[in-house]
């Protein structure tokens, strides 16, 4: 399945591990991961059916009072190691400044909304194609007069 390809708790883990290992006074990850399909119908028939899945890692170090930046878009061992040295590289390479920091953990989390719907992971590529097809069907059947043709319907 395509979202096993990429576990983004692992990443995490790896990064901070060649973080540590590397003695850096203060860093700061971003990690982003997402999956999408775009299915298209056109005159009852499938006309396009695509998946995605990326996932970006931004990395911000302070070494030696000097700031850091540095991505990837990879979750390969070896590509987030040049990232972790990219930055701390670049961190070595500008004017340290002593007001550099990050803001500490406050530990008050704000809630997180319950904007997900897990039921959609669940659905079949067979029954996305189906709703495009309903869809365009129903277009087609809202107006028949009218309405002869459907572009095309995306799910």
């Amino acid at each position: 399945m395509l979202e096993d390809r990429l576990n983004p708790k692992e990443t995490a883990d790896e990064c901070l591990q060649q973080i540590k290992r590397r003695r850096v006074d203060g860093y700061e990850v971003y990690l982003i991961q997402s999956i999408s399909t775009s299915i298209e119908v056109r005159e009852e028939k499938l006309d396009s059916f695509k998946r995605a899945q990326s996932m970006g890692i931004g990395l911000r170090i302070i070494k030696d009072q000097r700031l850091g930046f540095s991505y990837c878009s990879s979750s390969d061992v070896p590509e987030i190691g040049r990232m972790v040295k990219a930055a701390i590289d670049g961190a070595a390479n500008l004017p340290s400044d002593p007001f550099y920091g990050f803001t500490a953990p406050s530990g008050n989390l704000s809630p997180t909304p319950d904007i997900y719907d897990e039921r959609i992971r669940r659905i079949s590529a067979h029954e996305r194609i189906e709703r495009a097809m309903a869809m365009e069907a129903a277009a087609l059947a809202f107006d028949p007069k009218r309405i002869r043709r459907v572009g095309k319907a995306t799910y």
